[in-house]
């Protein structure tokens, strides 16, 4: 369940990003995403098991807004410390409530073309990005959904199902396989209808050979049922 300060804090950080017109330029992405399908309903009755205090926000153009803004000097009015990840020199966002609970904000950019993940200086934003592999499928059909008074881009569960299967095998710790594992099953059970396994169907019958080879590979250690046969 999520917590008080949880809650206080992703609101601050929308109201942020959303004052400032950023939020029609993010798409939120991660354990956060699955809150939102909880609360819009749009999954019947999945529950997001929300553990993390981490905010991950996908830049989808990384062009846009323009004319840029300087998220460090906007978050930071906002007691938001900036800092580069000492492992990935990504820019992050930390704050420690006065429940000294420590919430983190992260902007990621997706990796086109061949090459190692790595850095990218999102100009439009006045940060350094961790740049990834594969998020750029989340950029596919993202739905608007509304939370309280704000309307926030989220990837399409299709879309998001079939990333946290393909990126599993690169997830750096077994518990944060097995996290994602659960949530694939617990979204799964809630896209048993015809229409969901339809587009489910559809969006891996376009992915690449080597994309279907890892997400059958996963789906078979794993015990997954899309809907549909993997061919």
């Amino acid at each position: 369940m999520i917590s008080v300060a949880q809650k206080a804090s992703f609101h601050e950080i929308l109201t942020i990003l959303s004052e400032h017109g950023l939020l029609d330029h993010l798409i939120l992405i991660g354990s956060w995403a699955e809150f939102i399908y909880e609360t819009s309903g749009i999954l019947g009755t999945f529950e997001a098991n929300l553990r993390t205090r981490d905010y991950d926000f996908f830049v989808p153009n990384a062009a846009r807004p323009s004319p840029p803004v300087n998220l460090k000097e906007i978050l930071s009015s906002h007691g938001w410390i900036a800092m580069d990840d000492p492992m990935t020199g990504a820019t992050k966002f930390l704050k420690t409530t006065e429940t000294m609970d420590v919430f983190e904000v992260e902007f990621l950019v997706g990796m086109r073309g061949k090459g190692c993940e790595s850095i990218f200086p999102v100009k439009s934003l006045a940060i350094k990005g961790q740049s990834m592999r594969e998020l750029n499928m989340l950029d596919e059909n993202p739905l608007a959904i509304q939370y309280g008074k704000k309307l926030l881009r989220v990837p399409n569960p299709v879309q998001y199902v079939l990333h946290k299967i393909l990126i599993n095998p690169s997830r750096l710790t077994e518990e944060k396989q097995l996290k994602d594992i659960q949530a694939v099953r617990s979204l799964l059970d809630n896209m048993r209808t015809d229409e969901w396994r339809s587009q489910l169907n559809r969006a891996y019958e376009v992915l690449t050979k080597k994309q279907k080879k890892v997400i059958k590979e996963v789906a078979a250690a794993q015990s997954l049922y899309l809907g549909f046969e993997l061919d």
